[in-house]
């Protein structure tokens, strides 16, 4: 757990992470941003999730989220629930409507800070990377499921990295939480910190990784916890759900997507990117990248850890075969943390 006398320091880098984060968070119009800012692809897919959210705050029907009258089973509903309550307590408005991603993207980056020991230079540093990359400031002010997927995927990435054998049953209970948050806001991919943890478990001493009847107690509450809706859909809208879910969104966009906006490849479409939007963080990383893989093969737990959640992200851009740089975003916090701990000295 985290000691206490860190504990103001983790209030203050959160009021810092709200407050520079929240800046002009009204400043765009609904879908007004650019969700690509090298190719300039505006975020339209804020204006469903705007619309839906707003549905559920007037009209209600919350176990089934519409858009424009459609039902809206794309996606698990998570983003437009915390939309849609926020409109219900705070009145219309962007920024209420933009509220749980800006509070994701904060709490996001007081994890980065608090995975750096909540003090001293590099802490602060990490913090700062964080808040300062323009993919991250967009994305904190867009109603997206993308950043509550890097919000929640830090999130697990975190318990891991503070009890690796999940015996605590704070950080259990966290890590189930996170990676059920992830599926109900962005369906299989909420599932990727598994697959980090799948690539970390092997390489990771005894000491340093949970056992595998935990990771079943794991896997079951977040069945559990994740359950629920789907089976509801599938039972009560089975056609809109399979035809939505499977057919257009897991099978259409991730194995045969629809035309897209760049010629690139899936790796050089990200990394240039990535580059181009915030070259100091990339070069920062880059820099970092042959201390990482000394400390990976001295199997030291974190450089492990945070190997293991770069490669599950890497895997995931390459194999799913539509190309959207808002997937990027759980990157961002891995790259500013391997950034800051492991740079040349």
């Amino acid at each position: 757990m985290l000691y206490h006398d860190s504990l103001p320091r983790i209030y203050l880098a959160a009021l810092i992470s709200v407050v520079a984060l929240g800046l002009g968070v009204e400043r765009s119009g609904i879908a007004g941003a650019y969700s690509d800012p090298v190719d300039r692809v505006r975020a339209q897919d804020e204006s469903t999730y705007a619309n839906s959210a707003m549905g559920l705050a007037s009209d209600g029907g919350w176990p089934t989220p519409k858009v424009m009258g459609r039902f809206l089973l794309y996606k698990p509903p998570l983003l437009v629930w915390c939309a849609g309550a926020s409109l219900k307590i705070f009145g219309r408005s962007l920024w209420a409507l933009r509220l749980p991603d800006l509070l994701a993207a904060a709490l996001a980056a007081v994890l980065v800070f608090a995975w750096s020991g909540g003090a001293g230079v590099a802490a602060w540093a990490a913090l700062g990377l964080v808040l300062v990359d323009p993919l991250w400031r967009i994305f904190a002010q867009l109603c997206y499921t993308d950043m509550l997927l890097a919000c929640f995927f830090t999130g697990a990435m975190f318990c891991l990295h503070k009890n690796g054998k999940l015996d605590r049953p704070a950080y259990f209970a966290g890590f189930v939480a996170f990676v059920a948050g992830g599926v109900m806001a962005k369906n299989v991919a909420g599932l990727l910190p598994l697959v980090a943890l799948g690539i970390y478990w092997p390489l990771a001493g005894k000491d340093a990784r949970p056992s595998v009847a935990r990771i079943a107690a794991a896997l079951g509450c977040v069945f559990a916890l994740a359950a629920p809706w789907h089976v509801y859909q599938l039972l009560v809208h089975r056609q809109w759900f399979w035809a939505d879910y499977v057919q257009v969104q897991l099978l259409g966009f991730g194995t045969r997507p629809p035309g897209q906006h760049s010629p690139e490849g899936q790796a050089w479409f990200y990394a240039k990117r990535l580059a181009a939007t915030d070259p100091l963080l990339t070069i920062l990383a880059l820099g970092a990248l042959p201390g990482l893989v000394r400390a990976c093969r001295k199997r030291s737990p974190e450089a492990l850890l945070l190997a293991a959640w770069m490669a599950a992200m890497a895997a995931a851009l390459l194999a799913f075969r539509y190309r959207n740089l808002p997937y990027a975003l759980p990157l961002i916090p891995a790259l500013a943390l391997a950034a800051v701990g492991y740079a040349p000295h």
